[in-house]
């Protein structure tokens, strides 16, 4: 009959192996490839199309908007954690004729199991790192991309000037889809219909 402690050492040489055999099987085991949500394989200048995440987006045909995919190319980037796919930005005149600049990100997260999309919505609006910042409209929902989806207003000021943004966003094949459209807010019930209707031609392909 073995001692006590020689069971111990047993039973510890079997806990390391068994966490071993855990930690080389999560280090080597397949991650999902994200790089093709980076591939737009439309040639229309107004038109992402991702076979990745299947969706189309159009940007506006009135006006000249610049549609950004790589990161290397977003003008905003995301804190850590946070994952965009597109930025649609508008141009403004070199002639500074009009100032009211408006931007639409459009980010894709995918929601781990036992968490809410709510929660990770809240994250995609940077809420810590706008100071002040509260949404205003909750709840109202939407139909986007051809299934049921939500409206979120928000607003915030960073020192005299402030800004609303609107989420339209959906949960999809386990992620969640949020367009969040950006601007100032004496321009916003000018960019509002915009913002809207990318969202609502938004579909998945």
């Amino acid at each position: 009959m073995r001692s006590p402690k020689a069971v111990a050492i047993i039973i510890g040489l079997f806990i390391l192996t068994t966490a071993g055999f855990y930690a080389v099987g999560h280090a080597t085991r397949p991650m999902e490839d994200w790089s093709g949500q980076y591939i737009n394989r439309s040639t229309d200048p107004l038109e992402f199309s991702n076979a990745f995440h299947g969706i189309v987006l159009r940007a506006p045909e009135q006006g000249k908007w610049l549609l950004a995919w790589e990161p290397a190319t977003f003008r905003f980037p995301n804190p850590p954690g946070v994952n965009k796919v597109l930025e649609i930005e508008r141009i403004l005149p070199t002639d500074g004729s009009d100032t009211q600049w408006a931007r639409m990100d459009v980010f894709v997260q995918a929601v781990p199991r036992g968490t809410s999309a709510a929660r990770v919505l809240r994250k995609l609006e940077f809420r810590r790192m706008r100071r002040g910042f509260c949404t205003v409209q909750e709840g109202q929902e939407a139909v986007i991309g051809g299934e049921a989806g939500g409206i979120r207003v928000g607003q915030w000021a960073v020192g005299p000037t402030a800004f609303r943004s609107v989420a339209y966003h959906v949960l999809h094949d386990g992620k969640l889809f949020a367009l969040i459209g950006v601007t100032q807010a004496d321009a916003s019930e000018r960019f509002r219909p915009v913002f809207r209707a990318i969202a609502m031609d938004m579909r998945f392909d």
